[in-house]
């Protein structure tokens, strides 16, 4: 009897095993939508981040394309760490028939990007990633295509500007704030005679001349830990529309030394006026960069 009961136990435990299914190469092919995602990381279910991971991945389309490449259409409204995911560079995937996985990734880095686990059970179908089993349905079926190769993006090389600093003696009481000042100094491009028109143009104008020259390279350069880093920038257009006196505070010397190479090669600009006088100009430029 005792034989007989632990034959049971064993049975069960192989039901349970052997009713996953793996799918085979031709049947992942296609586009298939998670209807409902399980955490099995273990103290998952109490962390906030992987709720909200968890949450993200619902309605999030897995695309294994006929021809190799792979993509995640995720939903609009998922959480901000999903923002990598959702700006990820298309890449190929391939199907191992021992191991029984999908890995994704280039053959430059191996295929490690990711490694996915197909399945079929009880008549529904599943993709299994470290931490998560989603539950999914198919939504578009596609045929066998030639494959494209995905090439790892080589990081583009920049030729980075530079411009003396210039420094300026100036009384605090010949400086003159840029929201109080009559005639606030002007880009070539913001030819307004209306005071507001052109004070909105200004700003455009060098928070677009900002992102243009900013290094974009410099954040992983440097490895800035994840979070939000923010640099209060200031900085004179003097009496001959020069930019001068700039100074640059935040939490990273390094960033606030960029913030004070970009601002340096701004372009003359029309200077400031107030009560008809030529006047000197101080204008504040608060720079947030997002790491994650």
């Amino acid at each position: 009897m005792r034989k007989l009961k632990i034959s049971a136990i064993f049975l069960i435990i192989s039901i349970n095993f052997f009713g996953q299914t793996a799918l085979k190469e031709n049947e992942i092919i296609g586009k298939w939508k998670v209807v409902d995602a399980e955490i099995t990381m273990k103290g998952g279910e109490n962390n906030e981040n992987i709720i909200k991971t968890k949450e993200g991945f619902i309605n999030s389309i897995f695309h294994f394309g006929g021809n190799g490449i792979f993509n995640i259409e995720f939903k609009e409204n998922v959480p901000w760490f999903f923002k990598e995911l959702k700006t990820m560079k298309p890449n190929n995937w391939k199907y191992e028939p021992n191991s029984k996985l999908i890995k994704v990734g280039t053959e430059e880095d191996n295929f490690t990007i990711m490694e996915i686990s197909p399945f079929k059970k009880a008549g529904k179908f599943f993709l299994s990633i470290t931490g998560f089993i989603f539950e999914v349905d198919k939504i578009f079926t596609e045929e066998k295509l030639s494959f494209v190769k995905i090439e790892k993006e080589k990081k583009k090389e920049i030729k980075l500007e530079n411009a003396d600093l210039k420094k300026e003696n100036i009384e605090n009481s010949e400086i003159f704030s840029y929201e109080i000042v009559e005639k606030t100094p002007s880009t070539a491009k913001c030819k307004s005679k209306k005071e507001e028109k052109k004070k909105k143009c200004f700003k455009k104008e060098i928070y677009k001349y900002f992102g243009n020259k900013f290094n974009p390279n410099l954040p992983s350069e440097l490895g800035l830990v994840a979070g939000v880093h923010k640099i209060k920038n200031t900085f004179i257009i003097n009496k001959n529309g020069e930019i001068v006196n700039i100074e640059s505070t935040g939490t990273d010397q390094r960033l606030n030394n960029e913030c004070k190479r970009v601002i340096s090669l701004l372009p003359k600009m029309k200077p400031g006026i107030n009560k008809g006088k030529i006047v000197n100009v101080k204008y504040e430029l608060p720079f947030t960069i997002r790491v994650e």
